[in-house]
């Protein structure tokens, strides 16, 4: 336009501004750069976009671009012009009214000061005087992910003493520089930090120091040491926990009373906003305590241990992980009783050092010790601790303390006054999580008591009472949880026994045989080797060599009250000589010997026996003492047997074996045995009777002899009968000959071995009891088999007596059958007939009833009410039809079995008329099956003995005969007093019975020592190897 070209206008476009400068006017005062008044010089107001007019005499406009700040930058200004700065201020005030410093004249009428200001210039274009101000374009602050930014101010409020750090004020993140000086911000490194994010912040006010955040790996913890804070006090090593948002919210720390120096708390995996100008952070791997291991703990810091304590005391603290709690809980300094177990810990290694296998040395542990502590199978492991309270003068360990998990707990065992040194607790087979500072574990074998033995417990530790105590004459026994020989023994098996405290008696209880016998080769070792053959002075002054057999038993509940009154010094050396590979002198043949019997028989069996039978001798003269040795050994045995139960020993037998006479008296003795010769028929005979034919062969024996061979003459006699007898009862059922020969021959023996065996078992036995009640059972019970036998033998015989009137009923019977199945039928259709009546009666009362509503809906009496036959009626009228048809269709068919059972009637008149020639239609099979056979006939003949009273009585005399017959030899054995032959038999069987009993006795002793030789030569060679 024409007008921009005339001189002293000036065009200043949006981007620009116009800087106006004065030639001529009154001089600027001295204090002064800018004109406000129109003096001389640079002047303060600017010329915007538009036209302007200056006289180019008096003034020079420069054009300049405006300045122009972008999203990602920020203006920092300088004042060249306004009041001066207070002394000790470095940046000039924010005034609001200046417009961002585009009124120059607002700037400094409102008081702007001159130099560098707290204020900046944020994403714009503004028309600035630069000859007021100065304006220098930096990018803002940008902190990245994973950064934070660390603030220092260069500006503020001067620190107090002994501060190193400014407390965090409200300046909207350092954006606010006005705010921070105003609130109070001090001129030093700053506790807030800045985030990820980006701040358009006063650079040259604050300075940021971009830093890496705190990264803590999964299997790392943060370890924290503050540079600032209060100072701790005397003797505390590390800083108290305080809320602080681990350690990211460091006013909160400073606030809260936060402590200079190492922290108790740290930091846990993850990303933190740590102030780390404040905070000092070191990673550290967390504890793993592999699989199978554990971990020892040393405190750096807690209160003291009390004089006497070993080890510090176990408090709730998370497995060492809330270090706050372990100190408010009153955690201790040094070795910690309480240990770690298999897994990961996030443990502050400055308060604790952890200790395991991988720097067990260092601390003077073999790294095995630190592993979880096996007790291997078949072992126990005997304890001993290291601390707790002093043993009790006179004891030699602790008591059983519960309650603390076999050891795996200390603290509990302390708690609950455990001991220190040898404990009477152990621990089993298992792996066990043990403190090696606390306890100490020796593994010993498991205690094994053999089978045939028990173990008396001789206990050196429990409660001292004689309230508890079983007494005996000489010894006592007492109730598990007190000291002495325990009353309870422990039975064959493997046990666990702390043999430290505690020591194992073996008992032996199966039967022991001991021969009072001289004989050189007895093993050393045997019970009985010091046992000889008696040498007894009888009442005439004869000698007398006894041998004698001594078998004794001692119960597993008596076993105590034997070692009570015995004793057993060096119980358990066996144990120990095994232990050692030295195990001969304590096999005999490979048996096993035990001091426990061997005192037994040395300080009691072997003067017991010998005093009873040297005394008893003197009491008879020499033949005497021979003859009546079994009431001799009989005495002897109850004496014996006495005398022992006081030791708690059962005396099983007591045996009189060889009794040497005097030279001169042998003759006496040897006079021969007079027997008769028998012929065979009397053997078979004595056989039969159940009878010893050698014994009865003697003299003594003949009055004897015939009464045995009546006997048996009536057992064959009975079994002869029994042939005849099921003879006929198998041919009753068979219809064969030779079945029944067959048959009644097998029956005869089992009737004839039945009847021996009741004969061979009737006699009287010795019996400990005075009561008869025994003998009573055992003659009803064979007496009741004797009464069963006469009764089946004597019944097929009263069949066949009987016979022709068993046919007779029989044949009646047949006819009553044959009778029913030909008017079964008959009974069939009279039923049915019945039934139809039934249903034919309901459905008549229905009829009625339908028609007289039929009729009643038609007079209109009942109903619709409607006089007529209409719809409704017809509707009645066919129901009542339809009943009516029914009801005449049952009485059809009532009517038709009526004819039928006519017919039936007439045909059954005609077959019974004439019954030879319809037999085929009657299924005459199926009528002899039912009528005829064995238990048919039964059946016959108790019917015809309730009609006939004589062949009743006839039964009866029969089966009383059969009765007698049976019966006879078991009352004649029985009613019979004891003769020669009982007195005989009863010697030979006794003589037998000790022969038997001695040579199963003597394969037994061999079989075992054979067995117990290989485990004996195969323990010496795993020993030599």
């Amino acid at each position: 336009m024409a007008i921009d070209r005339v001189p002293g206008v000036y065009v200043i476009s949006q981007d620009e501004v116009g800087i106006v400068y004065k030639k001529f006017g009154s001089p600027l005062p001295s204090n002064r750069q800018i004109a406000l008044n129109g003096e001389m010089g640079w002047q303060v107001d600017t010329l915007g976009p538009g036209r302007h007019f200056r006289s180019r005499l008096t003034y020079k406009v420069f054009k300049q671009k405006a300045i122009q700040i972008d999203k990602d930058e920020i203006g920092l200004v300088t004042a060249n012009d306004g009041a001066s700065l207070p002394t000790g201020k470095m940046f000039g005030k924010v005034v609001e009214e200046c417009d961002d410093f585009q009124d120059g004249r607002a700037f400094i009428n409102n008081g702007g000061q001159r130099g560098r200001q707290l204020g900046i210039l944020r994403n714009g274009i503004y028309r600035i005087n630069t000859q007021l101000f100065s304006v220098e374009i930096r990018p803002i602050t940008h902190i990245n992910d994973y950064e934070i930014g660390l603030v220092e101010a260069k500006d503020g409020k001067p620190l107090p003493i002994g501060k190193t750090f400014g407390d965090a004020v409200e300046c909207k993140n350092f954006e606010d520089a006005q705010a921070f000086i105003n609130n109070g911000g001090y001129r030093s490194q700053q506790l807030k930090i800045l985030t990820t994010g980006k701040y358009a912040i006063n650079t040259e006010l604050f300075k940021i120091k971009r830093v890496e955040l705190i990264k803590i790996g999964v299997n790392e913890v943060g370890l924290v040491e503050a540079r600032d804070g209060e100072p701790l006090p005397l003797g505390q090593n590390f800083g108290k926990v305080v809320e602080c948002g681990t350690f990211q919210d460091a006013e909160a720390f400073i606030k809260n009373g936060g402590q200079q120096g190492n922290q108790l708390a740290i930091i846990p995996p993850g990303i933190h906003y740590i102030n780390t100008e404040l905070f000092k952070v070191h990673n550290v791997p967390v504890i793993n305590i592999r699989s199978g291991e554990i971990g020892l703990v040393i405190a750096q810091d807690g209160a003291e241990l009390p004089p006497g304590q070993i080890l510090a005391k176990a408090v709730d603290c998370d497995n060492f992980q809330n270090a706050e709690a372990f100190v408010k809980n009153g955690g201790q300094q040094g070795k910690q009783r309480a240990i770690i177990t298999e897994g990961y810990y996030r443990i502050n290694t400055e308060l604790f050092t952890v200790v395991t296998t991988d720097n067990a040395k260092q601390y003077g542990l073999n790294p095995e010790q630190l592993k979880v502590y096996r007790v291997e199978s078949g072992k126990i492991g005997i304890v001993t601790t290291f601390d707790g309270k002093p043993l009790p003068g006179g004891d030699i360990a602790g008591p059983v303390i519960e309650g603390h998990n076999k050891f795996q707990e200390p603290q509990e065992f302390i708690d609950k006054g455990g001991y220190r040194g040898l404990q009477e607790e152990f621990i089993e087979e298992g792996f066990w999580s043990l403190n090696p500072w606390f306890v100490e574990v020796e593994q010993v074998p498991l205690t094994n008591i053999k089978s045939g033995t028990v173990g008396v417990l001789i206990s050196n530790v429990g409660k001292n009472s004689q309230a508890n105590q079983e007494q005996t004459t000489y010894g006592s026994q007492f109730n598990i949880g007190y000291k002495g020989i325990q009353n309870i023994p422990i039975e064959a098996g493997t046990h666990p026994i702390n043999t430290r405290v505690k020591s194992i008696v073996i008992v032996p209880v199966h039967e022991i045989t001991l021969d009072w016998r001289t004989d050189k080769n007895k093993p050393a070792t045997n019970y009985d080797y010091n046992l000889e053959t008696l040498k007894l002075r009888s009442k005439d002054g004869f000698i007398l060599n006894l041998e004698v057999t001594q078998v004794i038993n001692i119960s597993p509940k008596n076993s105590p009250k034997m070692i009570s009154r015995v004793g057993s010094p060096n119980a358990n050396s066996y144990k120990q000589v095994e232990e050692q590979g030295g195990v001969l002198s304590c096999l005999s043949n490979g048996a096993v010997k035990y001091s426990s019997i061997k005192n037994l028989v040395n300080r009691v069996l072997e003067p017991m026996v010998d005093n009873y039978f040297r005394n008893s001798a003197q009491e008879y003269n020499v033949l005497d003492f021979l003859q009546q040795r079994d009431q001799i050994q009989e005495r002897a045995t109850e004496h014996i047997k006495s005398a022992l139960n006081a030791y708690g020993v059962e005396a099983v037998g007591t045996f009189i074996n060889e009794i040497g006479l005097p030279a001169e008296l042998q003759h006496l003795i040897q006079a021969p045995t007079i027997k008769d010769n028998l012929n065979s028929l009397e053997k078979f005979l004595l056989w039969s009777a159940g009878a010893d034919h050698d014994i009865l062969a003697q003299k003594e024996c003949l009055t004897e002899r015939y009464k045995y061979t009546a006997i048996g003459t009536t057992v064959l006699l009975t079994s002869t009968t029994a042939i005849f007898s099921g003879g006929y009862a198998i041919f009753t059922v068979f219809g064969s000959v030779a079945a029944s020969c067959v048959g009644g021959t097998f029956w005869s023996f089992i009737v004839f071995n039945l009847d021996r065996f009741l004969i061979l078992s009737s006699k009287r036995r010795k019996s400990d009891s005075n009561s008869n009640l025994p003998f009573i059972a055992a003659t009803s019970l064979r007496l009741l088999i004797a009464l069963l036998l006469s009764f089946v033998v004597a019944k097929p015989l009263e069949l066949r007596l009987f016979e022709k009137e068993i046919n007779q009923k029989i044949k009646q019977n047949k006819n009553e059958i044959r009778e029913e199945k030909i008017n079964e039928p008959i009974k069939e259709l009279e039923q049915e007939i019945k039934e139809l009546n039934k249903e034919k009666d309901k459905y008549k009362n229905e009829w009625k009833d339908a028609e007289n509503v039929a009729n009643a809906e038609a007079e209109g009496t009942q109903g619709t009410g409607q006089f007529g036959k209409g719809i409704v009626y017809q509707d009645k009228r066919n129901y009542a039809d339809e009943i009516k048809q029914k009801f005449i269709e049952l009485d059809n068919k009532v009517k038709d079995k009526e004819e039928k059972i006519d017919k039936l009637r007439q045909e059954r008149n005609l077959i019974l008329q004439s019954p030879e020639s319809n037999l085929e239609q009657l299924n005459q099979e199926q009528i002899d099956k039912e009528s005829d056979g064995f238990l048919a006939r039964l059946v016959a003949l108790e019917e015809l003995s309730k009609d006939d009273p004589n062949i009743r009585n006839i039964n009866w005399l029969i089966t009383a005969l059969f009765v007698t017959i049976e019966i006879s030899p078991i009352l004649v054995k029985l009613l019979s007093g004891k003769g020669p032959y009982d007195y005989l038999l009863e010697q030979k069987e006794s003589q037998e019975n000790y022969n038997e009993y001695f040579r199963i006795k003597k394969e037994q002793r061999l079989l075992l020592s054979e067995e117990l030789s290989k485990k004996y030569m195969k323990k010496i060679n795993d020993f030599e190897q």
